[in-house]
């Protein structure tokens, strides 16, 4: 059995997170929670422990690139959107 990642959605608009949500949870992903700025994705990933994280790489606080690092998410996939046309994707560690 193939058991999908816990998802933490990292974005600064709340109607994206939301867009988000539903287009993973209707793909069978586990959204385990939302952060509207680094700080918050940070505090989220350390009481969640999701095994990924979207992140908008524009964020108020610390960007996305800030709270991407292995430390601040671990050990977490990561995926950092930049103007909802490019993904980068970050290995796991």
């Amino acid at each position: 059995m193939v058991t999908l990642p816990r998802v933490l959605v990292v974005d600064d608009d709340p109607g994206f997170r939301a867009v988000l949500r539903e287009l993973l949870q209707a793909r069978g992903y586990r959204v385990v929670g939302e952060a509207g700025d680094g700080d918050a994705a940070v505090a989220a990933a350390a009481a969640l422990r999701p095994s990924a994280a979207v992140v908008d790489i524009h964020l108020p606080g610390p960007d996305g690139l800030a709270v991407a690092p292995p430390q601040s998410l671990p050990p977490t996939r990561r995926a950092g959107l930049r103007g909802g046309a490019r993904a980068t994707r970050s290995p796991r560690t």
